[in-house]
């Protein structure tokens, strides 16, 4: 119970843009209550020279990625945008890509999980609407406009 109180978890996961329709993002993220140490990646093609080249070239381009962490605290997350699925209907994004995480938690025991990056969760998504960020930053910038219309007056 102490243990689970106080290590470190590292997840990895790829979610839809909050600010921009069809891009998505890479989230890294430590979910546990204690710091990780010495964090590491490793980027791993399930089947070699089958991975999504888009993908490889993203992550290979990060510089978290490259170089990894000496630490993370609890809560502190990594978030990026890594692709876009415009233009991607033809077929289900098979990426054949996983990123290991090594770590090391508060007790001193180390740590390797791997996460898939795989699309195929945003295959044929649809949305209606805009998200309400986006409709309110839509909002204020005719209220800026406005203002500035009758400043200029």
């Amino acid at each position: 119970m102490r243990r689970t109180q106080t290590d470190a978890k590292i997840g990895v996961s790829v979610e839809a843009s909050q600010w921009a329709f069809g891009f998505v993002d890479l989230l890294i993220r430590n979910y546990g209550a204690g710091a990780a140490t010495d964090v590491g990646f490793e980027i791993v093609e399930t089947e070699p020279g089958k991975g999504d080249v888009e993908i490889l070239k993203a992550l290979r381009s990060f510089g978290l990625i490259q170089n990894g962490m000496d630490y993370m605290p609890p809560g502190y997350e990594y978030r990026t945008y890594l692709v876009s699925m415009i233009g991607k209907r033809e077929e289900l994004p098979e990426t054949h890509v996983h990123l290991r995480v090594k770590y090391f938690s508060p007790s001193g025991e180390e740590h390797s999980d791997c996460y898939p990056v795989d699309l195929a969760q945003f295959w044929n998504r649809r949305r209606l609407g805009y998200p309400h960020l986006e409709t309110m930053a839509r909002e204020i910038e005719k209220i800026r406009q406005v203002l500035e219309n009758i400043a200029a007056k």
